[in-house]
């Protein structure tokens, strides 16, 4: 069974998708457009100019993430693990378990202190 970008519109808080490679980034915007998914704008996931990190949401549109998303998805320390997702795509399409980076931050700073 394939994962879908749509899948992961059900998790709760905000979802963030990290692609840290071009031919990454090509699958996703091109998964993201074949399901539906669109810029606010209007505009196909396969226009965009280019990032490493795009918000999804519930109603299946997506953005780009700007200076402060990406400096909150580099400190995961921030913020509670309810409140965001941040999914490595390359993970998740390949079924591994840990696609889920904050969460996996959350479980490892956890196991230090414990």
């Amino acid at each position: 069974m394939s994962r879908t970008i749509t899948e992961l519109t059900n998790l709760s808080g905000a979802v963030y998708v990290y692609v840290p490679k071009r031919d990454i980034e090509k699958k996703f915007l091109e998964d993201a457009e074949r399901e539906g998914f669109s810029f606010g704008n209007g505009f196909k996931p396969t226009r965009s100019l280019g990032n490493d990190i795009y918000r999804i949401m519930e109603d299946m549109t997506m953005c780009h993430v700007n200076f402060f998303g990406h400096a909150a998805h580099d400190n995961k320390n921030i913020g509670s693990v309810d409140d965001r997702h941040y999914i490595d795509y390359a993970r998740y399409v390949a079924g591994k378990d840990d696609y889920d980076d904050f969460r996996e931050a959350n479980v490892n700073a956890k196991s230090v202190l414990y």
